[in-house]
């Protein structure tokens, strides 16, 4: 009995054994060396001395030696890495340049073919990221997405063909069919629609929409928009700290604003530390009341007016406010305008006055 034990636990633990080093084998030519490996298919890990791989389809991981934790799945998939360790590439050819690169994710027949050292790659689709060979850090995400990029780092690009030709440009963010499908050495973007940034040249740039910055090719931009055009609806420069709006602006619930024919609305009013407004012309403002030919109205006159419209001359009254609201230059002018003719009274006043106190003068003689 005790010998029956002692067999039975021996036999217990070769099984455990051979299970923990359990490998796989299918294809001719498939690689037996290492442990914890599955090769499926003609050649796949045929050199392969390392372990924790699973290559499946012919000549995936062909020549990889002392790669591990490496998923390989199509045919050629990772067929030249040698070291790299922990990718994953599925899909004809896939990662197939690769030799050292790590952390990889390559989805999609020939997506990141060209890759030898890049590292820490998601490559989604098919061509993206095709010419990359050493470029890190990138995520290419749609059909032919960086399919250029070359040695470029830190970039998204996700839609069909997006960053198609960024070679070198660094720590780019692309989204949408085409966007910045031109732009192979700037740094620092984010484009963002349907073939935004298409011609880009330039960095630091930020296109929102679709065609928005098509031909830019300057630095430091901001573009706002939804067609080509030179002049975007919102456009600003961030080297002059300058910003454009050529579209109407809204903030709040202006529905009832009485006037339509203005840039930007706000709802509940705007508090500011200072305001200018600037005259277009110096005629709006109201020196020519002091100007000889002026038509000053009368005391008499203004007495008339006060009492049949209850305001004064030339000032709207509360309903046309109500209606219409106010100019500010305008009001500040037509304000001036009733001080300057208020002091024209006065002078005209004293001027009477001082010839009434030379008449009584002269009677008292």
């Amino acid at each position: 009995m005790k010998t029956l034990i002692k067999t039975t636990f021996f036999f217990a633990i070769l099984l455990a054994s051979s299970i923990s080093y359990a490998q796989y084998n299918a294809g001719t030519d498939s690689g037996t060396n290492g442990y914890h490996h599955t090769f499926v298919g003609v050649n796949t890990g045929a050199v392969n001395t390392a372990s924790y791989n699973t290559f499946v389809g012919q000549n995936a991981g062909r020549v990889n030696t002392s790669g591990t934790q490496n998923t390989f799945i199509g045919s050629n998939a990772g067929y030249k890495n040698t070291k790299g360790s922990s990718n994953i590439f599925l899909g004809r050819s896939a990662g197939y340049d690769n030799t050292e690169g790590k952390n990889n994710t390559f989805l999609g027949n020939i997506a990141g073919i060209n890759n030898e050292t890049g590292n820490y790659n998601t490559f989604l689709g098919w061509y993206s990221g095709y010419r990359n060979t050493t470029g890190s850090y990138n995520t290419f995400l749609g059909v032919g997405a960086g399919n250029s990029n070359l040695e470029g780092r830190y970039n998204v690009f996700v839609g069909r063909f997006a960053g198609s030709k960024n070679a070198t440009g660094e720590k780019n963010t692309y989204i949408g069919h085409s966007a910045g499908n031109n732009n192979t050495t700037g740094k620092n973007n984010t484009i963002v629609g349907y073939y935004a940034g298409y011609n880009s040249t330039g960095e630091k740039n930020v296109f929102i929409g679709n065609y928005a910055g098509y031909y830019e090719s300057g630095n430091d931009k901001l573009y706002i928009d939804n067609s080509s055009t030179s002049s975007p609806l919102i456009y600003g420069d961030f080297s002059s700290n300058e910003l454009t709006f050529n579209a109407t602006v809204s903030i709040g619930d202006v529905t009832t604003c009485p006037n339509q024919d203005f840039k930007l609305y706000v709802e509940k009013g705007i508090i500011s530390e200072r305001v200018k407004v600037a005259t277009v012309d110096s005629n709006d403002w109201c020196d020519y009341v002091f100007e000889k030919d002026y038509e000053l109205n009368s005391i008499k006159e203004v007495e008339q007016f006060i009492q049949k419209n209850k305001h004064l001359p030339n000032v709207p009254s509360a309903q046309e406010v109500e209606e219409n609201g106010i100019e500010m230059a305008e009001m500040d002018a037509t304000l001036l305008r009733q001080i300057e003719e208020l002091w024209l009274h006065m002078i005209e006043l004293k001027k009477e006055n001082e010839a009434l106190k030379t008449e009584v003068a002269e009677l008292k003689k």
